[in-house]
């Protein structure tokens, strides 16, 4: 039998799973797997399956539901400025994903030279890492303005950014935290006074100037060691 992996489908219907033909691909052709084995699977909405395969061709795979393991969500949210390097947003995506969490903000920042985001591409990335992982939660990405932003969640945003001034320590940081990171060049003087009206809480991430990518990691897994 094939090593341990997770696999991933939204199918799941009267004990039976059902893949799409990328992932039945994947999991026969690539990974050998046939009929009879079993295997884990997710339906990124926070639950683990056991089961064992039905049918097995590199078009369609269908497995029994044999078990099942549900777990607690992530709740820690990323508000992050678009960057202007899509290769920079998708590491973002990944690590977070493979860490935990809830939700994935872009933000169309003054300062970002990017205003446009392929969502398509992240949502890959973002199902990729947590099979990766054994994960079983697919956050939820989508691109937002800061208006949006400070409607949703007003005095439960964590601000990060560089300018002077007093910070929290990121001890703050838990699961539960609604964490904003600034693009390249930091969010604009403008969109921190308006995150400063919605008594946001301004924080630290240390003394060193880290990249927006950077930052954005640092800051989840923060919150999740804090969990």
């Amino acid at each position: 039998m094939p090593g341990h992996f997770t696999f991933y489908t939204e199918e799941i219907k009267n004990n039976q799973a059902v893949f799409s033909e990328s992932e039945s691909k994947h999991m026969v052709q690539v990974l050998r797997y046939s009929q009879g084995d079993t295997i884990e699977f997710t339906n990124g909405k926070g639950t683990i399956f056991k089961g064992s395969l039905l049918e097995a061709n590199r078009k369609s795979v269908v497995a029994k539901v044999e078990e099942k393991t549900t777990s607690d969500i992530p709740d820690t949210v990323l508000v992050l400025g678009i960057l202007k390097s899509s290769d920079r947003m998708e590491t973002v995506v990944e690590k977070c994903v493979e860490l935990g969490i809830n939700t994935i903000h872009l933000m169309p920042s003054e300062n970002s030279e990017r205003k446009k985001v392929n969502l398509d591409k992240l949502y890959k990335t973002a199902i990729a890492a947590m099979k990766q992982s054994h994960g079983n939660y697919l956050p939820s990405i989508k691109v937002s303005s800061i208006q949006e932003i400070i409607q949703e969640y007003g005095d439960k945003l964590m601000l990060a950014h560089c300018r002077d001034g007093f910070k929290a320590l990121p001890k703050v940081l838990n699961r539960d935290s609604i964490i904003c990171v600034g693009p390249e060049g930091d969010f604009s003087e403008k969109e921190i006074d308006l995150f400063k009206v919605a008594k946001a809480t301004e924080i630290s991430l240390g003394k060193r100037i880290l990249r927006a990518e950077t930052a954005a990691i640092a800051a989840i897994t923060l919150a999740n060691l804090n969990a």
